[in-house]
């Protein structure tokens, strides 16, 4: 990560992210500051990184950007996703020595069997 600098911009930044429900890693990320960094500061200014249940609800209820489609007892998943994030996954499917699609198949049995899907949407 570069020196970064928090300023009272980055802090109505980071108040606007929040509110349209981006995660608090995602605003990292998008600020060019670590995510514990960005919690410390957050917590110096009486900041929550945990959006409304308004915010909540509209990430949940946004659009579909998938088709599923139901074969035998298997589902088809076709998703559409951002560049940065899909060469984010096969660059991990390659460290794990699996395929793109087994590792997406992977990460969603597993979020669904480990009830991660409040810790994903950063809600409470």
């Amino acid at each position: 990560m570069r020196d970064f600098s928090f300023t009272p911009h980055t802090l109505r930044r980071i108040r606007g992210y929040v509110q349209k429900g981006v995660t608090g890693p995602s605003i990292a990320r998008q600020l060019g500051c670590d995510y514990g960094s960005l919690r410390n500061i957050c917590c110096k200014h009486g900041m929550s990184l945990i959006a409304g249940p308004e915010a909540a609800a509209a990430a949940i209820e946004a659009p579909p950007v998938f088709a599923m489609k139901r074969s035998g007892s298997a589902d088809t998943i076709e998703l559409q996703i951002g560049r940065l994030v899909a060469e984010t996954y096969r660059r991990k499917a390659l460290l794990y020595s699996c395929s793109y699609s087994a590792l997406m198949g992977r990460v969603l049995e597993v979020s669904a069997s480990d009830d991660l899907i409040h810790a994903i949407l950063d809600v409470d």
